[in-house]
């Protein structure tokens, strides 16, 4: 639960058993023209495996 939004976050998905969860840190988040440089603190990534 996301205390300050009062949320919880549910995900699902279909056709796959395992998921990667991951978040591209310092160094990538640079590189990125559409992120801002310390955006990487509020970003995760959900993909199916």
């Amino acid at each position: 639960v996301n205390p300050e939004w009062k949320r919880r976050i549910h995900i699902r998905s279909t056709g796959s058993d395992s998921a990667i969860l991951w978040n591209p840190w310092i160094e990538k988040t640079a590189r990125f023209t559409d992120m801002a440089a310390d955006g990487w603190q509020r970003m995760v990534c959900v993909e199916t495996a």
